[in-house]
């Protein structure tokens, strides 16, 4: 359930019942859905822990944050045995990228 979905849930059922439902109970709760928080989520999730993700803005960010997945970030999940959650996702192979800024040129 996303949080559009679970507000739209929450204010369809104080609408027509007249109070909230009742009150869900999390392992864990964790503020923010970036890279960090997302992925601390999934790995919590699949040892059992319950948990809920907070996200504050669903819009999309004006700069780039967590776009790319490193070489070394690739190679630490195959370390840890994750490497298949990286499977069936509709990404683009990076062999290299260069940041510009006006006409400085940044390795």
């Amino acid at each position: 359930m996303t949080a559009a979905t679970a507000r739209q849930d929450v204010s369809t059922q104080k609408k027509t019942s007249g109070h909230f439902p009742s009150p869900v109970e999390y392992d864990v709760c964790i503020a923010g859905a970036g890279v960090a928080g997302s992925a601390l989520a999934w790995y919590l999730g699949r040892r059992g822990v319950s948990v809920a993700v907070v996200e504050r803005d669903f819009s999309e960010p004006e700069k780039i944050i967590g776009e790319l997945l490193q070489p070394g970030g690739v190679m630490k999940l195959a370390e840890l045995g994750y490497r298949d959650v990286l499977d069936g996702l509709d990404a683009q192979l990076i062999e290299g990228y260069a940041l510009f800024l006006g006409n400085s040129h940044f390795e």
